[in-house]
């Protein structure tokens, strides 16, 4: 009877069967869920083999989007269920090098969309080839005659994360904004956050205070505000360069940094993970404002756009971000997020910043920037537009609404319209976070020259994404894009 290997014990049969004259074949994914279409790519793949393995990549290591529908260890039975599947071991890796390493196949087998080695948005392919080539192998790609979706399979059964919506959008749009986005050079000025998360438990209510007890059980630290930012657009684009305050942590290697101050931003959460709820926090702020040097700075890196992302905590005060625009309008692009957070209620609005080129707010930020409430949607944009001055008349600005979706106005004050898209998430771990990588894709799709309908739906999807983490624990990929586009194509 088949079961589960582990790795070495793969790769001692496999060498058995290669002393026999045996081919090997070796395919490999996650397989959550597995349907026709991976059934139909193993009975291929078995055509050009004797003995086919399949290993699968484990829980912890599945970036798509959340916790997987089956674990490892069900997902791993089923395809032991299958008669061309001679054995199945699980990957504790991003990728199947380990597996590749191990068994030595023959072939290294992939489904046809990754023919086009650069359509593989995670570029493990390029590792993958290598490894299974040094080792005296080859690449071979299937026809996948039936092609499905696994992401797309759990939605539409109600067990993923994301809402099956028809959003007329198709996988070769996608990939073509991604594309275009690569070529990119960017530059993020803003607070470098770091989000420290500490985990405790309820020991009850303190006899002295009416406050709760608890004890620390762990204590993690993500990079958050500008950090945040520049890891999502670091994933899509050919050079980045962060302006900002130092961090607590480090800064990922794909990102050039340029420290504009010493001073550091800490908020620590306390929360209470088997409950999901947050206790309070604290902010340890001790950022100045940014020197003026730093605009010529920035104006002599020349990047395709700037993203300033202004949380409001020291580092670009009023004058400061008057200067800023005054003097990049019209030599750069310009892309606007204002965030009023509990540290600056009321007194970071957007209209610090005007004659920008696009502008990212939630419904409360402008409402802040109109002084009274709304809830029409069409109302707020037509009113923020008169609001915010635009270059050249031209106007761009993006509304997030939560689960109400999001909303755009673009074009010059005589002739502009509003898109409109809806919420894509049926489930949310968190919502930190999605506003920022909301306003990371809006940015690179305007610096790329992505339609704004189609700019609105990435964004829209870069936020949908984000939920599915705690805070800024992730960052998003093109991969990431690519399958919510599998849903709501």
């Amino acid at each position: 009877m088949k079961s589960i290997k582990t790795l070495e014990e793969l790769a001692k049969e496999a060498k058995e069967y290669k002393a026999l004259g045996k081919k090997i074949g070796l395919c490999h994914g996650s397989y959550d869920v597995l349907h026709a279409g991976h059934i139909e790519h193993f009975t291929e793949a078995k055509k050009i083999c004797d003995i086919l393995y399949v290993t699968i990549t484990a829980d912890k290591y599945i970036l798509k989007h959340g916790k997987p529908v089956l674990s490892s260890e069900r997902r791993a039975k089923h395809l032991l269920h299958l008669s061309c599947v001679e054995g199945v071991a699980i990957v504790n890796d991003y990728s199947a090098v380990p597996a590749i390493e191990a068994v030595k196949p023959d072939f290294y087998i992939k489904g046809k969309e990754y023919e086009n080695l650069n359509q593989d948005a995670t570029k493990k392919i390029y590792k993958e080839k290598d490894t299974v080539e040094k080792n005296g192998g080859a690449l071979y790609f299937t026809s996948d005659k039936i092609v499905f979706s696994s992401t797309k399979i759990q939605a539409e059964q109600g067990v993923g994360p994301y809402i099956p919506l028809d959003l007329n959008i198709s996988l070769e749009e996608v990939r073509d904004a991604l594309a275009k986005m690569r070529t990119l050079k960017v530059a993020v000025l803003g607070e470098l956050i770091t989000d420290r998360w500490t985990s405790v438990e309820q020991t009850g209510v303190s006899s002295k205070a009416l406050c709760p007890a608890v004890h620390t059980t762990l204590s993690v630290n993500q990079v958050g505000g500008s950090g945040a930012v520049a890891r999502h657009i670091a994933n899509f684009v050919k050079e980045i360069r962060l302006f900002s305050n130092r961090s607590s942590e480090k800064i990922p290697k794909n990102i050039a940094f340029e420290p504009i101050d010493d001073g550091k931003f800490i908020i620590t959460r306390y929360w209470v993970p088997s409950e999901s709820k947050r206790l309070f926090e604290k902010k340890d702020i001790t950022i100045k404002e940014m020197k003026k040097s730093y605009i010529k700075k920035i104006e002599r890196y020349k990047p395709d756009i700037l993203i300033i992302a202004d949380f409001g905590n020291g580092l670009i005060s009023y004058p400061l971000a008057k200067e800023i625009i005054d003097y990049l309008s019209g030599k750069l692009s310009i892309g606007i997020m204002v965030q009023a957070n509990s540290s600056n209620f009321g007194f970071n609005r957007l209209d610090k910043y005007s004659n920008a080129d696009l502008y990212v707010f939630d419904e409360r930020e402008a409402n802040l920037l109109l002084g009274h409430i709304s809830t029409n949607v069409d109302d707020l944009l037509m009113k923020c537009s008169e609001k915010l001055q635009f270059r050249k008349n031209k106007k761009k600005i993006y509304i997030t609404r939560g689960r109400h979706g999001a909303s755009l106005l673009f074009g010059s004050k005589s002739k502009h319209k509003i898109l409109n898209v809806p919420n894509l998430v049926r489930s949310t771990i968190d919502t930190i976070g999605c506003g920022d990588a909301f306003y990371s894709l809006a940015c690179l799709c305007h610096a790329a020259n992505i339609s704004p309908k189609l700019s609105l739906k990435l964004a829209n999807m870069a936020g949908a994404v984000c939920t599915q983490w705690l805070c800024n624990e992730n960052s998003i990929t093109p991969q990431h894009l690519l399958d919510v586009a599998k849903v709501v194509e």
